[in-house]
């Protein structure tokens, strides 16, 4: 096997003082620009924070058939586009589903990146000689970065742009230069994917980037939530994004500090366990409050992540069939008692996108 190119990195450690601290480190056989994904400073130079939030109407697709063929007009010459992968490969399903992604999503990319946590470094190596073998037209489009990550998957899809260049530049949103969020000539891609391995792949589609350019969009999502009473919002497991919207998630989401629930969403301390509470003051501060940074238009979702009766996809296997009847095209393999049901039921749309892999991950 060829082995990707080693670089010599700086992984940057928190030190006492919650700013970072720089160490030289070598990752043996492999690559990549490891950084911390934590950008936990007290000093103002090192804080980010969101703009006041709008009320806004925003686009659904209101769970119409949609039509998963890759489309005959292909995009245009000039546009550039780029996949990143967040990745916690810890079991058999979460493999099968990141190779579903780069076996039928993938193709219409230009460049695909996966962001993996350092720890688990000999289970993505161990995944990267499989690609190379079986995948070899993505594998020469393929990096692979790893990050001491401590913010979910947002700090891997975070710490991966700031690797490619959109926003370790952007400025503070009190900062006076000509330099706003809006300008994004110097951004190298003209739409951005960012997905984890919650979701297996089971359609041949490029219907994401199609649809964010037919409908000229800032934001698109697989998932929506707009249920009575409370705040539209999209999910985070499947976004695209054009320059705009890149631009504005770099500058409000990626340049956040560290997020504790105690300072930042101390409502969530009589909702949910102690174990859960920093996760959820993530998902709210970096995936519900996304959508209060676009102008009405700029965002759409694809399908209700619920149906009429509240009931989810993630856990109802009644109301994902109907999605998948109307061209849905993941399941979820993070969900292990929806994984089951799923495999029980529609086995072929879990073989569909992971030709390459053997099926005992099915077992």
């Amino acid at each position: 096997m060829a082995s990707l190119q080693l670089i010599t990195s700086t992984i940057i450690h928190a030190d006492s003082s919650g700013c970072h601290s720089g160490e030289v480190a070598l990752l043996p056989n492999l690559v990549l620009l490891p950084r911390s994904s934590s950008h936990d400073c007290e000093h103002n130079n090192c804080t980010r924070r969101p703009h006041p939030r709008r009320n806004q109407y925003h686009q659904t697709n209101n769970n119409a058939t949609i039509d998963n063929t890759i489309a005959s007009n292909p995009k245009p010459s000039s546009h550039r586009s780029l996949m990143i992968i967040a990745i916690y490969p810890s079991s058999p399903r979460k493999i099968a589903a990141l190779w579903s992604q780069l076996e039928c999503f993938s193709q219409s990319f230009d460049d695909v990146v996966i962001s993996s946590p350092v720890h688990l470094h000999n289970e993505t190596t161990n995944f990267l000689r499989l690609v190379e073998t079986k995948l070899p037209e993505v594998w020469k489009k393929l990096k692979v970065k790893f990050y001491i990550n401590d913010r979910h998957d947002m700090g891997l899809w975070c710490d991966a742009l700031d690797d490619e260049a959109f926003s370790r530049d952007v400025p503070h949103e009190n900062d006076t230069t000509d330099n706003p969020p809006t300008d994004s000539n110097n951004i190298p891609y003209d739409e951005i994917m960012l997905i984890n391995d919650s979701i297996i792949a089971m359609e041949n589609t490029d219907v994401f980037l199609t649809t964010l350019r037919t409908n000229r969009l800032s934001l698109l999502s697989l998932n929506y939530r707009n249920e009575t009473n409370r705040k539209y919002w999209l999910e985070s497991p499947l976004r695209v994004f054009d320059r705009k919207g890149i631009r504005l998630f770099s500058r409000n989401i990626c340049r956040m500090r560290s997020i504790r629930w105690r300072r930042d969403c101390p409502h969530v301390g009589k909702i949910y366990r102690p174990s859960e509470r920093d996760k959820r003051c993530v998902v709210e501060r970096t995936e519900i409050d996304l959508v209060d940074y676009f102008e009405e238009g700029e965002v759409m979702g694809l399908f209700s992540a619920t149906n009429e009766k509240g009931e989810a996809w993630i856990d109802t296997i009644e109301y994902w069939e109907y999605l998948r009847g109307v061209g849905f095209p993941v399941g979820k393999v993070s969900r292990a008692r929806m994984f089951q049901r799923i495999k029980a039921s529609r086995r072929e749309d879990l073989l569909r996108c992971t030709a390459g892999l053997r099926t005992e991950w099915l077992d």
